[in-house]
């Protein structure tokens, strides 16, 4: 089954293994240790932690969507997907574009291999790119309204006079306070 992860965490060292030709940085991959929150399709959310094998050239870090393939009845099976059209999903998934953006590009480059006229291409090239939606951070928003409902509470109650309370919300605000 195909489905996409998050990076979690990943090591800094690792062994690297070179195929063919040692002289060419393409040959070389390198064996890293590596936490991941797959997210399959339609089923919870789980985490792996193993040791994967990513391009030198080409190594992750925390917060990336990478492509694997995992085993539906046995969620300690999970490989990267190193498919072409894998990368360039989750690629074009990591850019935000929404999944009608995702399919319209496919549709694009299917039709230019197909053999499609550069004008065909153009008008098709021309219909609308939808971003995904982006979620606020929620964490940060709730940190600083927590904050805001403390220093209310202490000036309210005495604690903070005028001043303390106005310069401490203008600092959980990000203003300046002098």
């Amino acid at each position: 089954m195909k489905a996409t992860a998050v990076v979690l965490e990943i090591a800094g060292q690792g062994m690297s293994v070179t195929s063919g030709t040692g002289n060419l940085v393409g040959n070389t991959d390198v064996m890293l240790k590596a936490k991941l929150r797959v997210e399959p399709e339609g089923r919870p959310a789980f985490e792996v932690e193993q040791r994967f094998r990513f391009p030198q050239m080409g190594v992750p870090y925390p917060g990336l969507r990478v492509p694997v393939i995992l085993d539906p009845d046995d969620t300690d099976t999970v490989m990267l997907d190193d498919s072409p059209q894998a990368q360039i999903q989750s690629a074009m998934q990591g850019a935000g574009l929404s999944q009608d953006s995702i399919a319209k590009v496919q549709s694009i480059a299917a039709a230019a291999m197909g053999g499609a006229s550069r004008d065909q291409l153009q008008q098709m090239a021309s219909a609308s790119f939808q971003p995904m939606p982006m979620q606020a951070p929620a964490a940060a928003e709730d940190t600083r309204l927590d904050q805001l409902e403390r220093l209310a509470s202490l000036h309210d109650r005495g604690v903070l006079t005028d001043a303390e309370f106005a310069a401490q919300k203008a600092q959980v605000l990000g203003g300046q306070v002098s």
